[in-house]
């Protein structure tokens, strides 16, 4: 210190002077943190550099191994530096795998989806495609979706059946050959009604798979055929007696000397004595009686004409039965609207129609005596009590004026004219299956259309009858 400065004075030099170095030693520190901190920033950014391609922890069981390191130089070729602790280390070289499009960690390219999009729409609108192309999924990778299997197609080629014949069963056949095309696609049958003859004259000349007939064909018929045939029953129905006579109150009662008498033209008024016996209570017209029969051949006729035969030994050996007979007196008209509409017009007249139309028409008719002396009004159930009796094998029957006490006198089976033999097996499987169905399903839908079922010992006998189709 200077004699001249003062105490005070040398010391405040000697505090300026240290704080000078304290200031160059705290700059000198922050600008060696500044260095170390970017020189860490540089290495932490130079190892979290790695491709975003390289599998996350989870995926590394899977990932594919890395490329080996390359091996150290003097020039540092093929090193990095990492920092001043580790100094120089080898250069870690990782080949990314391929992958595909959209694995679930980056997006998609833009332009690829828009392609796939462009396909799809493409391809759905080809009909009856049988692959349906992925949906692409933007987030997740989906699995293939396939084609839906096609609906299991029938074992069965398609079975197409032509029949024709009888009139009367014509729409319960209807009925039936519907329901069961519904049931079974693949089966069509198809039927014209054009009466019995005409079903066993299409038989014969074998234009048609199957026949229909309200009456059983003859002897002679069949040997017409050109393969034998099965008479295979199906419904049961009835003739009835309609009258135009207004001064009957109640149903009127007729006996078989009757109705004999009336188509013989034996008994000629209303008032006849065994007319008038027979309905008791009831005050009977002296008008004359004219009788109704169909112009037509028929099956109607065909079933009264057999009940006149059995029931009159004078008509079945003069007349005789038939579906078209020499009727001695009467007026004619064709079908059952033709008679019933002769009925209507002719006071006192009386005719015959099936039960299936009066029913529907509701005409009244009259109640008939059976073979047991019981007065049977018509009805399905009296029409089927009229089956109870013995069936000859063939099926081949007549079941007029049948001794059941309930039995309606003027009932008859209707049948299918079926070939026993068949050239196409899987045909002849189809039909024969159609028959089963029929008897089992079919039978219950009859009623309803004013046809009686047949007795179940029928449907039994018509069952083991279908067996005998080959």
């Amino acid at each position: 210190m200077s004699r001249t400065e003062s105490p005070s004075t040398a010391g405040s030099h000697d505090f300026t002077f240290a704080l000078r170095i304290d200031k160059r030693a705290g700059v000198a520190i922050c600008i060696v943190f500044i260095i170390a901190s970017a020189y860490i920033a540089f290495d932490l950014n130079q190892r979290s550099a790695v491709p975003s391609s390289v599998p996350k922890v989870a995926d590394q069981a899977t990932a594919p191994s890395p490329v080996a390191p390359v091996a150290m130089a003097d020039n540092h070729e093929g090193l990095k530096h990492a920092g001043p602790e580790r100094g120089w280390q080898p250069a870690v070289v990782v080949t990314e795998p391929e992958r595909p499009a959209n694995f679930g960690y980056e997006e998609p390219d833009p332009q690829q989806v828009q392609q796939i999009y462009a396909s799809q729409t493409r391809e759905l609108k080809v009909r009856n495609e049988t692959t349906i192309r992925p949906t692409v999924n933007v987030e997740r990778p989906t699995a293939p979706v396939r084609a839906p299997a096609p609906p299991p197609t029938s074992t069965t080629d398609p079975a197409a059946f032509n029949g024709a014949g009888a009139t009367f069963p014509n729409p319960v056949y209807v009925k039936w050959f519907s329901e069961y095309h519904k049931v079974h696609s693949e089966v069509t049958i198809n039927y014209q009604a054009i009466g019995s003859g005409g079903g066993i004259r299409q038989m014969q000349a074998a234009t048609v798979d199957f026949g229909a007939s309200d009456v059983p064909a003859s002897d002679e018929q069949l040997a017409a055929m050109p393969t034998r045939v099965l008479h295979v029953p199906t419904v049961m129905g009835a003739v009835v007696l309609i009258y135009n006579l207004p001064e009957a109150t109640r149903p009127l009662k007729f006996t078989p000397d009757i109705i004999a008498g009336i188509f013989l033209g034996t008994i000629g008024k209303w008032n006849d004595p065994a007319i008038a016996d027979a309905n008791q209570g009831v005050q009977m017209p002296e008008t004359a009686i004219t009788a109704v029969h169909r112009s037509d051949g028929s099956a109607p006729t065909y079933i009264i004409t057999d009940y006149l035969s059995k029931i009159s030994p004078e008509w079945n050996n003069g007349v005789g039965r038939g579906a078209s007979v020499n009727w001695r007196m009467g007026l004619g008209g064709k079908g059952n609207e033709g008679v019933a509409g002769t009925v209507k017009r002719t006071p006192g007249a009386i005719g015959y129609v099936e039960l299936t139309w009066a029913v529907r028409e509701k005409v009244p008719m009259g109640i008939v005596q059976n073979a047991s002396g019981q007065f049977i009004v018509p009805s399905l159930e009296s029409v089927q009590a009229a089956a109870t009796g013995t069936l000859p094998e063939d099926l081949r029957v007549s079941i007029t004026n049948p001794p059941g006490k309930e039995a309606y006198p003027i009932s008859s089976f209707t049948w299918l004219l079926v070939p026993v033999e068949w050239k196409d097996n899987e045909k002849k499987r189809a039909f024969s299956q159609f028959l089963n169905w029929m008897i089992d399903s079919g039978e219950p839908m009859v009623m309803a259309l004013d046809y009686a079922p047949l007795p179940r010992s029928v449907a039994v006998r018509v069952k083991q009858e279908i067996l005998r189709m080959r």
